[in-house]
């Protein structure tokens, strides 16, 4: 697999790496071979059957298995026992092995625990009858009870067989005297989310189809797919509290393989989001380009007053959807203002000024040719290279008390240089929307980029380098670094669950520059469980680290469809499909020593920015048959060799817009117009460039898409064609030249390198009243290997000057191609 890197950013008065910080978003950096300075303690594995659980943490909220919930009736009734009878030398053991007694005498009876009826008065005798004992009615006989209710249908049995990183709870951790106490409730989730009830069937769920394997056939289940009632936003906000515990209400909606028979989504699709699947919207008939998501639909709208104004539509595959609804201007100023008002007006006047503008580009930037318009803090000398999108002004700090501090920046940016929004840092958004002084805000901004970046994906970072922050019960040695904690934890329900540490070690991992722990961060911090995001980080430091070279004979995870080209390791197995839910669609395989293989995961990996969307869309929506189907169609495919020159190869498209086959699974195929563009590829013997790679193009399409008309986008495809033919055939050219130039420089440096030393050698053999030159060479060397090395010194500084020449007119080539492409 190869390697990519992303180049730095630069911003007015400050230069700053990019740094991708989410799921759907590319982390580029090279894994790291190693993973913590500090050993982590081995695991104490214990069984895991059902009564031995119990026993081992019968006051514990933390850790529980799939199968006690599943069976939550037959486990009261044994916890009562068990906690009854604890303790005693004559109690069964778990799991139950009869003692030995002698022969013909049965073992001795437990007594019976007391129950409600023995504290009532006898009932009268009566009088016998047939020579019967004397003995007391029984209720029965008074009161003939009704026909019992036909039992049940029994559970199905439980067959999930425990893998070897399964096979036991984590270890108390040594302070864990310093934690609060445990929440008194059987709610807490597990590291993965558990199996519901047979009672509870989903009604919209369908299962995934049968699999041949046992171990599968065990692992699959149905679940109720209840929607969740909490909500956390995007932002992270703060809220008060001690430590945060699950609840059965924030659960997460169980994964399922097939689509629902009603479109849902476990969260907004905010502007960081770009959903390709068709799905259910709303939008209001006087701005329709804008769509509100079902989910801040069944959350905001359904059941107020304003719910008439608001009309379901169907959106276009391929559209690239987001929801702006769930923007901090419209949740704690618009809508609350139209509710109380009874009026939408001023939440179209929004809209309507919002579709004109771009949205923000994250850490990935906003290059000049955008057009972006850019804004900056009045108060300049504490905050001198603060800027902000104009889609995060108008989103997020026309809504704050600190809207007034700001004012349209007043440098142009100039073409090629990439600007990053300040207001899309994590921490710099909280700390907006909860502060209300501009001294604090300015002060902590400034400090909070000022701190060095994270080296993401396992970067080892110098100890000593910045502040560090720990889990207060310090287990495996866990650490995350300032920016890291600042950006994810501060101002969060989770900050009190860290501690600075005292005594770094010389070398350090963050943590939370691996993405598998903050998309399980987010997770957590959604579901209000950070016990979740601590057990699965303490298993997935223990697992060995993600890397994207080849390994020949690896033991890996690979879909249930048996797609052999798509490979997980264990570490993202463990620290991301299970705590999610997808463990169930994987199954573990051991690839021979001869076949080589790499986990596709992996931020380094060659297709990790092809597949990153499809799961993060499968996460969202909880259905994951189309990134199997999405996954079985790319993953044999040559990747995409973007602007370069192929010769022989399979095309899709037209003469102006021409589409590699793997671009096409991943845009065109299944979209609104792919039924437009020709079906069969077409072998072009020439050379030729896949047309679609381009970021730009591709936004292009999702427009086409959303406007259901195929037209505008041939015709810019067309243009953009012709500008090509200008400009990068000419490019070719002239960096062809300027390496030939650059390596006869080099030559010539050398021969004249020598013949100058020649010079120095013999200059004492000659006589030295007599020089030596050239035309256009003094006389002034001793020898004639002097005016030799001269001369090649002159051809050398000729080929510097083409070289010279050559990137002028590349660099104006290269704008003009920028503009387009």
């Amino acid at each position: 697999m190869r390697n990519r890197q992303n180049g730095a950013k630069q911003k007015p008065g400050q230069s700053r790496r990019m740094d991708f910080s989410y799921f759907t978003q590319a982390f580029m950096q090279p894994a790291a071979k190693t993973r913590f300075g500090i050993e982590a303690d081995r695991e104490i594995c214990v069984d895991l059957t059902l009564i031995n659980l119990i026993l081992a943490c019968p006051s514990s909220s933390s850790v529980h298995s799939p199968l006690i919930y599943s069976h939550s009736h037959v486990v009261n009734s044994l916890f009562k026992s068990i906690v009854a009878c604890k303790g005693r030398a004559d109690c069964m053991e778990f799991p139950y092995r009869p003692k030995k007694h002698s022969l013909g005498v049965p073992p001795p009876i437990p007594p019976r625990p007391p129950r409600p009826e023995d504290n009532r008065p006898p009932l009268p005798p009566r009088m016998p009858q047939d020579n019967s004992q004397h003995t007391a009615p029984r209720p029965e006989a008074l009161h003939p009870p009704p026909p019992p209710p036909p039992p049940p249908p029994p559970p199905p049995p439980y067959q999930r067989q425990a893998m070897p990183h399964q096979a036991g709870h984590y270890p108390a951790p040594p302070h864990a005297q310093q934690r609060p106490p445990p929440r008194p409730t059987p709610a807490a989730s597990g590291p993965w989310p558990r199996p519901s009830p047979p009672s509870s069937g989903n009604h919209y769920q369908a299962s995934a189809p049968p699999q041949p394997d046992a171990w599968q056939q065990a692992r699959s289940f149905n679940g109720s797919n209840v929607p969740p009632t909490g909500f956390q936003s995007q932002e992270r906000q703060r809220s008060n509290g001690a430590p945060t515990y699950s609840d059965s209400s924030m659960a997460r909606p169980s994964m399922q393989y097939n689509p629902p028979a009603k479109f849902s989504l476990k969260k907004c699709p905010s502007t960081n989001y770009s959903l390709m699947c068709s799905g259910t919207w709303y939008i209001l008939p006087e701005v329709p380009d804008v769509r509100v998501c079902t989910y801040c639909y069944e959350r905001n709208i359904r059941g107020s007053s304003l719910q008439a104004n608001f009309h379901p539509c169907v959106s276009p595959a391929g559209a690239g959807m987001h929801c702006l609804f769930s923007s901090p201007r419209i949740q704690n100023h618009l809508w609350p203002r139209a509710l109380r008002s009874g009026s939408i007006q001023e939440l179209l006047r929004f809209f309507r000024h919002r579709t004109t503008i771009k949205n923000c580009d994250g850490a990935q930037g906003s290059e000049g040719s955008q057009n972006v318009k850019w804004y900056s803090p009045k108060d300049t000398n504490r905050l001198p290279s603060f800027i902000a999108c104009e889609a995060c002004y108008e989103d997020v700090v026309w809504g704050t008390e600190l809207h007034g501090q700001f004012e349209e920046h007043r440098e142009k940016q100039p073409h090629g240089q990439i600007w990053i929004c300040d207001i899309a840092v994590d921490f710099i958004r909280k700390l907006l929307l909860n502060t209300q002084s501009w001294l604090q805000f300015a002060t902590e901004a400034a400090h909070h980029l000022s701190l060095p970046e994270c080296e993401k994906n396992g970067g080892v970072m110098s100890g000593s380098s910045r502040q560090w922050y720990e889990l207060r019960d310090r287990a495996q040695g866990i650490a995350v670094c300032e920016r890291c904690y600042r950006d994810f934890a501060s101002r969060t329900d989770f900050e009190s669950q860290f501690q600075p540490v005292r005594q770094p070690p010389r070398q350090q991992q963050c943590i939370l520059g691996f993405w598998p722990a903050r998309v399980i961060w987010d997770e957590a911090l959604w579901r209000k469980d950070f016990a979740l995001w601590r057990r699965t980080i303490i298993a997935y430091v223990q697992t060995p680290p993600c890397s994207s070279q080849t390994q020949p004979g690896a033991q890996m995870f690979q879909l249930n469809q048996g797609i052999d080209n798509f490979d997980v390791c264990q570490s993202c197995y463990v620290g991301l499909l299970q705590p999610m839910g997808l463990d169930i669609f994987f199954r573990r395989v051991q690839h021979p020593r001869a076949v080589e293989s790499s986990c596709d995961l992996n931020p380094s990996s060659l297709r990790f920015r092809s597949y990153a969307p499809r799961l993060d869309e499968a996460l969202i929506t909880c259905t994951f048959s189309p990134f199997v189907d999405f996954t079985a169609r790319l993953c044999n495919l040559p990747p995409c060799q973007g602007i370069e020159l192929v010769t022989n190869q399979q095309w899709y498209g037209t003469d102006d817009c021409r589409i590699c086959l793997a671009c096409y699974e991943e845009v065109v195929r299944g979209s609104e117009l792919a039924q437009q563009l020709p079906l069969a590829p077409q072998i072009i013997p020439g050379e030729s460039h896949c047309d679609l790679y381009s970021p730009r193009m591709r936004r292009k399409w999702a427009e086409a898409c959303g406007r259901r008309d195929l037209a505008p986008f041939m015709a810019f495809a067309a243009y953009r064609r012709t500008i090509y033919e200008q400009t990068v055939p000419e490019m070719r050219n002239i960096v062809s030249m300027a390496r030939f130039n650059l390596d006869m420089q080099k030559m010539y440096n050398v021969s004249s390198s020598f013949y100058y030393n020649m010079n120095g050698m013999y200059a004492s053999m000659y006589n030295p009243y007599i020089t030596y030159g050239a035309a256009g060479i003094p006389h002034r060397f001793e020898t004639p290997w002097g005016v030799e090395g001269a001369q090649l010194g002159q051809k050398a500084q000729g080929y510097t000057q083409g070289i010279t020449a050559d990137t002028a007119r590349v660099a104006q080539l290269q704008a003009a191609w920028n503009l387009v492409e």
